[in-house]
């Protein structure tokens, strides 16, 4: 397993395009909801409330986008599974759920509100 941190960035988007040509369906259990399947306009929204900064913005946004073409020319050929437990609001409360930027390599918590969190997983549920 390797581990990826911004100064091989490249590295990782070499990995991520090789990944995403290689044959076979794909099944994830995961933990956060989906970044790709999440709307620009709630993105924006969520990021603008726990302030990041323009410069961020712009680089978090670039970054789904690149991921959502990943997504696409995997799904072109091959099926992607994403497995989901959704969350109650009082397990939200008990363990709030961050918005899965690793791929953006942003190192700092966002946090979703409930209203977001349920918006969001309507939009992945939607995909």
């Amino acid at each position: 397993m390797d581990i990826y941190r911004i100064e091989n960035r490249n590295a990782f988007d070499a990995f991520i395009s090789s990944d995403a040509n290689t044959n076979g369906h794909r099944r994830k259990i995961l933990s956060s909801l989906p970044i790709h399947t999440i709307s620009d306009k709630l993105l924006l929204k969520i990021l603008k409330r726990n302030k990041v900064n323009d410069e961020n913005i712009k680089i978090i946004l670039d970054s789904v986008e690149k991921q959502r073409q990943t997504i696409q020319k995997i799904l072109d050929n091959y099926i992607l599974e994403n497995e989901i437990a959704p969350l109650s609001e009082d397990e939200f409360v008990n363990y709030p759920p961050i918005l899965s930027l690793s791929d953006s390599f942003y190192a700092n918590d966002i946090c979703y509100n409930y209203e977001e969190y349920l918006e969001h997983l309507t939009d992945a549920k939607n995909i």
